[in-house]
């Protein structure tokens, strides 16, 4: 119900099932704090969410398999459209985060010193789903962190452990170069140790842009030249092109995500601009429409090598443009005579709008009918 509801279900439509269903199920379970691991935590979401649409006040303790994890989930009663989610958990901090270490230290703060292992308590904030949105798929965010003393339980604030952009950077410095040493699961199917060869590299690789990719499209302009300098000098090295070659299929799925992540990121500009935000500042209409349409036309370009699901959010972004109620009252239904230069330049500009998205239009049309000659093709064949 859930899946239909937010449109990656459809009835009828085995295909688009099995393309959505891990998406689904993920989203679903992120929204209520809970992973896909065991039963005992899908049943605890699910009893949950019962809970709280029947305004209940409870407060619901749930541990992980591991025994390092502790998910709360509580509501007092109040309207709220998600219960308040906290996980306290055991994390080891990085032996690069010198300044915090020497915090946590001088303070008493370690459970484990030599491993240097803390208690800390995350606050995140749930998001509700939104299909426009190219950041959708993940239903958490990091609202808060603290660490706790462990004999105490005095917070600690104002350190950033777990969202610092500088251990990201360095821990993908280290998987490209080999060094990196623990673990991971390469699609929930694979445990891979270390990164002492090139095929592990690109499971890690995979699995690391996979795990940071929402992080990643909405991060500045300089992390993010920092990260594609160092994927970039990785995986389009010359000297590397005979390793890669007998890897392909791993090669190609590590470069296809980062090459969404680099076209999401452009489309997150687009989706900014159409809440009249450029950079992180508000901007007026007239810039809004000079801003996307310079946009769209460099994106048009780039247009063949594009994913068809973010054609589908740039061609959405542009219509909530084009439907906005004051664009439409005060610069097209008014008539020529009363508009201002700007004004003229507004309606100008949206006509260009129209013939950008027209043009997005019919190269998703096209896309999905060669994409249906080819299943025809398939099933004689």
């Amino acid at each position: 119900r859930f899946g239909i509801r937010i449109g990656k279900f459809v009835y009828g439509d085995s295909d688009m099932y099995e393309r959505n269903r891990m998406f689904v199920y993920q989203y679903l379970m992120e929204l209520y704090g809970f992973p896909i691991v065991s039963e005992r935590r899908t049943s605890s979401a699910l009893f949950a969410r019962k809970l709280h649409k029947m305004g209940e006040r409870f407060l619901l303790r749930v541990m992980g398999q591991t025994d390092r994890t502790l998910t709360t989930y509580l509501s007092n009663g109040e309207s709220r459209r998600y219960p308040l989610l906290e996980k306290i958990a055991l994390v080891a901090v990085d032996e690069d985060q010198e300044e915090a270490l020497n915090i946590i230290d001088r303070d008493g703060f370690f459970l484990d010193k030599s491993r240097r292992v803390v208690i800390m308590r995350i606050t995140y904030r749930q998001h509700r789903f939104d299909s426009s949105n190219v950041r959708q798929d993940r239903a958490l965010s990091v609202a808060g962190q603290e660490v706790l003393h462990p004999l105490t339980g005095e917070p600690l604030r104002g350190l950033n452990i777990i969202k610092d952009t500088s251990n990201m950077f360095l821990r993908l410095n280290d998987i490209v170069r080999g060094e990196f040493t623990g673990r991971i699961v390469y699609k929930r199917t694979e445990v891979v140790e270390n990164t002492d060869t090139d095929a592990k590299r690109l499971k890690f690789l995979y699995t690391w842009l996979t795990k940071h990719q929402r992080r990643m499209i909405s991060y500045s302009d300089e992390f993010f030249a920092n990260v594609s300098k160092v994927l970039s000098g990785y995986l389009f090295e010359p000297d590397n092109a005979e390793i890669f070659d007998s890897m392909r299929d791993l090669y190609q799925e590590v470069c296809t995500r980062f090459s969404y992540i680099q076209q999401a990121r452009r489309v997150r500009i687009l989706e900014d601009i159409c809440q009249r935000t450029f950079k992180g500042v508000r901007i007026t209409y007239r810039q809004m429409m000079l801003e996307a349409v310079a946009l769209l036309n460099e994106l048009k370009f780039e247009l063949v090598n594009f994913f068809p699901a973010l054609v589908d959010d740039i061609i959405e972004c542009v219509e909530r443009i084009l439907r906005d109620r004051y664009l439409r009252r005060n610069y097209l239904d008014a008539p020529e005579s009363s508009l201002t230069r700007a004004g003229l330049e507004i309606r100008k500009n949206y006509g260009r709008l129209v013939s950008l998205q027209d043009g997005f239009k019919a190269a998703r049309k096209a896309r999905l009918g060669a994409e249906s000659r080819l299943m025809k093709d398939v099933t004689v064949a």
